[in-house]
């Protein structure tokens, strides 16, 4: 999945990121890669990530580390 970068009243997209990629880590991490390289294009007003991700592998990640006890 993507992340889009949106101004909230708008809904205008400032950027569209980790495409085609539904790992939830890669995506937060190009989010804060762009957010690091691109400071001077967000003046102040309220944004928007629009964050897609595949829960189903990352459920099996969080089971890894936190199993459920029946």
């Amino acid at each position: 999945m993507t992340i889009y970068i949106k101004v909230e009243q708008s809904n205008e997209k400032l950027a569209h990121l980790a495409k085609d990629d539904w790992e939830l880590p890669v995506q937060i991490q190009e989010l804060e890669s762009w957010l690091l390289e691109n400071p001077l294009n967000l003046t102040p007003s309220s944004y928007i990530a629009d964050v897609g991700f595949s829960i189903r592998k990352m459920l099996v990640a969080v089971a890894q580390f936190y199993p459920l006890k029946l």
